[in-house]
């Protein structure tokens, strides 16, 4: 053959290079995969402080609750709008405050609202503080399966309370839950006496009227 070197000759039929893998035709349609819109926070802890009321039993609703996760004032100085639409209580711990007169309210209780009228267990729950004590230790609460709180709770139930509580004065107790910002439930709105439009804030776990339980270290007002 002329022109050609020994062993550089061009097979009849072949083109492209040595190797070249043929591009595939008709594949599949590729399509954005589901995902979920929810913003979630999906553990926090808030802390909280019995200023006053000590010995009182507290009630907390939903709507407390979700004053108690943050919102906003919004339209006049007196609208708090929560940002939460959802939350699920995991616990609730508590230490319970010294009170030296050795009264009743030296103690730490905590009853859970059943999600369905009488499926509940009859148990009550309670830490003791001899009178005199200078230390005391962790009470720990869980929601049980069947109450109200034993799921997650949206901004629109038709139910009210959650669990009432009560400890001496001073008593220290944490709330760690989870919740989601507002997405398809909306919470209602939440009258409260003082703030500053625009304002962000997180009101008492008892609530704004009654504000014996308060935030420690964040931003708050009834």
């Amino acid at each position: 053959m002329v022109g050609t070197k020994k062993g550089s000759m061009v097979k009849k039929g072949l083109t492209g290079t040595r190797g070249q893998k043929k591009t595939k035709k008709g594949g599949p349609l590729s399509l954005p995969p589901m995902i979920n819109n929810t913003i979630t926070i999906h553990h926090t802890k808030l802390r909280y402080f019995m200023a006053s009321g000590g010995g009182s039993t507290v009630s907390v609703s939903i709507a407390d609750m979700l004053g108690a996760l943050g919102g906003i004032c919004t339209v006049t100085n007196s609208v708090f709008k929560p940002w939460a639409g959802s939350f699920r209580i995991k616990r609730i711990r508590m230490w319970n405050g010294i009170n030296s007169s050795g009264a009743d309210e030296s103690q730490c209780v905590l009853s859970w609202n059943s999600g369905t009228a009488g499926m509940q267990r009859d148990e009550l729950k309670s830490e003791d503080v001899p009178q005199g004590a200078t230390t005391t230790g962790m009470c720990e609460f869980k929601p049980p399966a069947k109450s109200l709180a034993g799921d997650w709770v949206c901004s629109t139930a038709t139910a009210s309370n959650l669990f009432s509580f009560s400890g001496s004065q001073g008593t220290i107790i944490d709330l760690e839950v989870a919740f989601t910002l507002s997405l398809a439930f909306v919470a209602a709105t939440i009258t409260i006496t003082t703030g500053t439009l625009g304002g962000i804030y997180y009101l008492a776990l008892d609530g704004a009227a009654s504000n014996l339980v308060v935030p420690c270290h964040l931003p708050t007002t009834h």
